[in-house]
């Protein structure tokens, strides 16, 4: 699967702080966890983080208060369905834009704030790439000692769901969406029959669908279920059909009606593309009403990077109006 795939349903999951919020108390030392004001943990928005972070779409940048502080702490998350031996650099230079752009925000802070990157990962495979900056500097054994106190400490934080059961994970997470969100990413590696797990996820993808997003999130979730797997369309509803409650049910035998006609079953890269392109179609829907044709054109015309980036853009957007969601897919920087 691309990794593109995976990237999407990470954000399409992870950009609700609530579900964020869980994954982040599963993955830190506890002492900082207890330390954290999880209430007021939000997402910053799209205009700060493409500030930041430029042409990389893959981070979700999260700002918490440390409770009985001023402080506050950040998390950067990103997903890695593959080690990436660069990441710890990768971090850090996201890091020290951050901390630029926060200084110019805020030029009479004396001190920025402390940053954590935080890598959800579902290889395979165990993480095997470094996670510290140390492992990745040209320092010789023998200076060591006499170096360390010239050595950054930055370190990577990594939830390797390889190494996790998912009883584990179960038991650890009491936020439906972000269970629903870990469960489906750890077992997109590991997983050859998913209508068992959807079938014990029943209770959660229930509850995910009564939010105010239920209906997107739990349509993305059924296609990259799909895509994953490679079951045909059609075979999770036969499963769960009597088990959810009637809405629940629709909205699982059209999206497997959808995936039928357009012959996502057919190719997986294509598949998730069009799964792709009814959410982006969903969200802008949610957010600004219904769309013009011209709107909609250009979104079925859209490539799979272009998607991502524009499903990205307006995931985090706020007050958006349907002028502005055209300027950004019409206009003349859309390419």
């Amino acid at each position: 699967m691309a990794g593109n795939a995976h990237d999407a349903f990470f954000k399409a999951i992870f950009h609700s702080p609530e579900a964020a919020a869980a994954a982040l108390r599963r993955a830190l030392p506890a002492p900082l966890s207890a330390a954290i004001d999880w209430d007021g943990l939000h997402l910053l928005s799209g205009e700060y983080v493409d500030g930041v972070l430029g042409g990389s779409r893959s981070d979700l940048v999260f700002e918490a208060p440390l409770a009985e502080t001023t402080a506050v702490i950040c998390f950067m998350m990103e997903h890695q369905s593959r080690p990436e031996r660069w990441m710890v650099l990768r971090a850090l230079d996201y890091g020290v834009q951050f901390w630029q752009r926060r200084r110019r925000i805020e030029p009479a802070a004396l001190k920025v704030p402390l940053i954590i990157p935080v890598v959800l990962y579902n290889g395979a495979r165990p993480w095997s790439a470094p996670t510290t900056l140390a492992e990745l500097l040209d320092v010789p054994d023998t200076l060591g000692d006499a170096l360390a106190e010239h050595i950054p400490r930055f370190r990577l934080l990594v939830d390797d769901l390889s190494r996790a059961d998912d009883a584990e994970i179960e038991a650890s997470v009491t936020v439906a969406l972000a269970l629903v969100g870990l469960l489906l990413l750890k077992n997109a590696a590991q997983c050859a029959d998913w209508a068992p797990l959807l079938e014990r996820l029943v209770p959660h993808l229930i509850a995910v669908a009564r939010r105010s997003d239920g209906v997107e999130v739990l349509q993305q979730a059924l296609v990259y279920s799909y895509g994953v797997s490679e079951m045909p369309a059609g075979t999770i509803e036969a499963r769960l059909i009597g088990r959810v409650p009637p809405d629940v049910e629709e909205t699982m035998i059209t999206t497997a009606e959808r995936l039928r006609e357009e012959g996502r079953t057919q190719g997986l890269e294509q598949g998730l593309e069009q799964g792709m392109r009814l959410m982006l179609t969903r969200l802008l829907s949610l957010k600004v009403g219904p769309l013009p044709t011209r709107l909609q054109a250009a979104i079925d015309a859209a490539d799979e990077a272009r998607i991502i980036r524009w499903s990205d853009h307006f995931m985090v957007a706020e007050n958006l109006t349907l002028a502005d969601a055209e300027a950004v897919v019409l206009g003349p920087d859309r390419d």
